[in-house]
């Protein structure tokens, strides 16, 4: 394939990053509890993190191996169910040993770009698995050779992109209700709470 003008072919781990998190002991409650939020692999699927279902105590972080991430830090799931689910860390948060934090070393990747970048690389993955359960790991996403734009070029894909992205998630949310207003009508009438008018 013949490479754009102005494009480059690079190795991702050459141009970014990368850590995995950890879990504290889950025997020893006083690693759980009001601190700093902790994601885990499940919560990717909302995209955007903005909350957390638990949180690590100061003690939690201090005796695990989980990292701490930063705001607009991307983050991919390694293994399981959610394999190549790509997150964004909205917050100030640690994570757990089923993600990884991607993050550019340097201002040749824009973190917009690079978001839909994983996700590509997500997706190849789980395509590659042939119905296995896909597994991801550091090394494969640091291998990864993609094509590079310029970031002013890349900043133009990934406005065009989270567009598309924006637009199915209206659509899916109002798919969501309309089914639900379904479902409701359904009840209704199947159970005689609402006629339905009789012709003359």
């Amino acid at each position: 394939m013949k490479i754009p003008t102005g494009w480059s072919k690079v190795r991702l781990g050459d141009k970014c990053n990368t850590f995995s998190g950890g879990t504290p002991s889950r025997g020893n409650p006083n690693f759980f509890g009001p601190g700093i939020p902790w994601i885990k692999s499940g919560e990717l699927n909302d995209g955007e993190i903005f909350s957390t279902e638990e949180s690590l105590t100061d003690e939690g972080i201090k005796q695990s191996a989980t990292q701490i991430v930063a705001p607009g830090t991307n983050l991919i799931a390694l293994y399981g169910a959610t394999a190549g689910v790509v997150g964004r860390a909205r917050i100030r948060a640690a994570i757990n040993q089923a993600i990884l934090a991607v993050i550019p070393n340097d201002g040749d990747i824009v973190p917009d770009f690079l978001q839909f970048l994983l996700q590509r690389v997500g997706f190849e993955t789980a395509k590659l698995s042939q119905g296995a359960q896909p597994n991801l790991n550091a090394g494969i996403i640091q291998d990864r050779i993609i094509l590079l734009p310029p970031s002013n070029e890349q900043l133009r894909i990934a406005v065009v992109l989270q567009t598309w992205t924006d637009s199915i998630r209206k659509a899916e949310k109002h798919l969501t209700l309309t089914e639900n207003l379904r479902r409701g009508l359904m009840q209704q009438l199947l159970t005689g709470a609402i006629r339905v008018p009789m012709e003359e």
